[in-house]
């Protein structure tokens, strides 16, 4: 239904439409507003024109609600799913022990009748889980139940032939024996599969405010688009992580709002000439996203070793157009001076000179060295023009510590 709120008057006069876009229908989730001038400055035309139009842009909604997720990024789901699934049961195993009977049979039973296990109650707590939009009697819906049948039956092989290979020691055999070594033998982890994984358990564990979170769905989207959502990550060297890096320096700032890009592939738009660039520091936040997500992999047996790590760019930063120049060597001894002569007679109480001594001796700032108390200072001095300069004076040192 319309909402009158969303009627809004320029300062000219003139009325908009302003219609919230739901998050699900952005390419990287983030919470958007269509804005359409009615052209009119008379409030029962506008009331009238915005009306005809909330109708068509609930049309479009519903269209878009229906489309849905993909074949392919329902499977990457329910892969990362059942493989953290995986580690947690094969780790239980190697902690405590072998498969009881119960649990083989039950495995067993999944394994050959996972119908029997996959109820509309699993399914609806695995989309809410990840946040999935997939409606009942939708098409997507009936995917993801037909995959999470056939993804819950390999879970369930797996772990079985987890338990079997320990009944052996296999001398002379080359056996997995440990859950990376599986992995590595049995487990394709996918860029895609990858972003998702680790986007899924950031959120579990509530490690992201809403902006980092659209943030970092940024930085996720655009690795899938320069290394393939379907690219086996167990594959992914140092070449492929520079070629990472490089698109990144080349990388358009702003690249959807800018015009001359906006309409553009990746590849076309890191040619175009007369742009700016992705700044350092944004690219040090892609590469560090990267990172994040190789080492959670390593961690998890996905990979040997974190391609991204150490690949930030350092540069250094420019000095702000007012900022203060640092104090030469020479103003800071002219300083301590006159803070422990005193012949000009600034200080006129003791922490008008231990104030300046402390900063210079110790780089605090302001507010803590405002917040030491006694308790906190220790016996220091140092040499300074060929004499001893005590920094600490009788009545601290008597203190004890």
């Amino acid at each position: 239904m319309f909402n009158p709120a969303y009627l809004q008057r320029s300062k000219s006069g003139i009325f908009y439409l302003r219609w919230p876009i739901p998050r699900r229908l952005h390419p990287a989730n983030k919470p958007s507003t269509l804005r359409i001038s009615l052209k009119t400055r008379d409030p029962k035309a506008a009331l009238g024109i915005s009306r005809s139009i909330s109708r068509s842009a609930d049309r479009l909604i519903e269209t878009g609600s229906k489309a849905g997720m993909r074949y392919d990024e329902i499977r990457s789901r329910l892969k990362a799913h059942f493989q953290g699934r995986f580690d947690q049961r094969a780790e239980t195993i190697a902690e405590s022990g072998r498969l009881t009977d119960g649990d083989k049979a039950a495995l067993a039973n999944g394994r050959d009748l996972p119908e029997m296990a996959i109820t509309p109650e699993k399914i609806a707590e695995f989309i809410a889980l990840y946040e999935l939009n997939i409606e009942p009697g939708s098409e997507q819906y009936d995917w993801l139940k037909n995959e999470f049948g056939a993804s819950y039956s390999s879970f369930c092989n797996a772990i079985l032939d987890h338990d079997a290979a320990l009944d052996s020691y296999g001398f002379g055999i080359q056996v997995p024996q440990t859950v990376g070594e599986l992995q590595t033998a049995a487990t394709l982890m996918t860029v895609g599969a990858l972003g998702h994984a680790y986007e899924a358990e950031k959120k579990l564990a509530g490690q992201w405010v809403a902006k980092t979170e659209l943030e970092k769905a940024d930085h996720i989207e655009l690795l899938r688009e320069i290394l393939g959502a379907e690219t086996d990550i167990a594959r992914i060297g140092p070449a492929e992580a520079k070629r990472v890096k490089d698109t990144l320096v080349r990388y358009p700032k702003n690249k959807s709002k800018n015009p001359k890009t906006r309409k553009l592939s990746l590849s076309e738009s890191l040619l175009v000439e007369g742009v700016e660039r992705l700044h350092p520091t944004t690219i040090n936040k892609y590469l560090q996203t990267y990172s994040d997500m190789f080492e959670w992999a390593r961690r998890n047996g996905f990979v040997d070793k974190n391609v991204f790590s150490g690949l930030t760019i350092r540069h250094l930063r420019k000095r702000k157009e007012g900022q203060r120049e640092d104090y030469s060597v020479q103003q800071i001894a002219s300083i301590i001076v006159a803070v422990t002569a005193n012949e000009s007679g600034l200080v006129h109480k003791p922490y008008q000179k231990w104030g300046p001594l402390i900063g210079i001796y110790t780089g605090a700032r302001l507010n803590e060295i405002a917040q030491l108390h006694l308790k906190d200072i220790r016996v220091a001095c140092c040499r300074f023009r060929g004499r001893s300069v005590k920094l600490i004076p009788p009545s601290f040192r008597t203190r004890p510590g």
